[in-house]
């Protein structure tokens, strides 16, 4: 329950920052950080409650050193099989499913891929945020811009997805 709730909070911050990102805007606060408030200071019979992060039980997970890497080549992936505006529909969905979510999944199958404007990988994939565990943000330059491709998990046993590829500004 807990990693489904770190899932869920992860998949609103994300959304939001990329939201952001395609208007424009500063990033939204994630789900786990909060506005600062003037609060009374706690007695000392008053127990502290836990901050969002920690009822969540992010606190449980440290960043695992291979995920970088791993987000990395599942978005260098997707955004290459995404990339390809001359193949049948469903060669097409047939050979990205695998490396989306679900929900991508549904979204992905309504892209007519003739209309995808970029063609190859150009180079030069990294990282541009991300909790070090389950969600990454990655830079996929395409020949038609960089594209923001982001990669998820819902537990470290899972497989890297790509929920989303954001096309370039």
């Amino acid at each position: 329950m807990t990693t489904r709730k770190t899932y869920a909070a992860a998949l609103v911050g994300a959304g939001l920052l990329v939201a952001g990102m395609l208007s424009g805007c500063a990033p939204a606060a994630s789900p786990s950080e909060s506005p600062t408030r003037s609060a009374p200071a706690p007695s000392a019979s008053t127990t502290a409650s836990p901050t969002p992060s920690e009822a969540l039980g992010d606190h449980e997970h440290e960043p695992d050193p291979a995920a970088p890497d791993a987000a990395v080549a599942i978005a260098v992936e997707a955004v290459t099989a995404y990339c390809r505006p001359g193949v049948a529909k469903a060669q097409w969905m047939d050979e990205l499913s695998p490396l989306l979510t679900p929900a991508a999944v549904t979204a992905y199958d309504t892209v007519d891929p003739a209309t995808v404007p970029c063609t190859t990988y150009t180079g030069g994939a990294a990282i541009a945020s991300g909790d070090g565990v389950f969600t990454f943000l990655v830079s996929v330059p395409t020949d038609a811009g960089t594209y923001t491709a982001y990669v998820t998990r819902p537990d470290h046993a899972d497989p890297w997805q790509v929920d989303r590829m954001a096309p370039p500004e």
